[in-house]
């Protein structure tokens, strides 16, 4: 199964990042209030990388 990061944006801006899995999700939705919104976004993107990867 492909896993693919789903992005919600308002007005350009990220509100909500998802990739389907429910601990990556809320691994997602605490770095929320972590990080500035670019890392927030390379995260997102890297677990999706990772996840690639690992379930090939």
């Amino acid at each position: 199964m492909v896993h693919k990061l789903k992005k919600e944006l308002v007005d350009g801006k990220p509100i909500k990042l998802s990739l389907g899995i429910p601990e990556v999700d809320d691994y997602l939705r605490f770095l929320e209030y972590r990080c500035r919104p670019n890392i927030w976004l390379s995260n997102g993107h890297d677990l999706q990388i990772m996840l690639l990867i690992m379930l090939n």
